[in-house]
């Protein structure tokens, strides 16, 4: 009974915190595509222009 309770318990925790992993790598990625993207504007547009 124990073992059988424990199985799903374990599973559904991998399942979450791969959802988890794959929500911050999205975040990840996503705060280093903006952190790009501002450091080429600012590099090619000077940051008077910008304001």
């Amino acid at each position: 009974m124990i073992m059988q309770a424990e199985i799903p318990r374990r599973f559904l925790s991998l399942l979450y915190e791969s959802e988890q992993i794959q929500k911050n790598t999205r975040i990840i990625l996503l705060v280093n595509t903006h952190t790009c993207m501002t450091n080429l504007t600012e590099t090619t547009v000077p940051s008077k222009q910008l304001s």
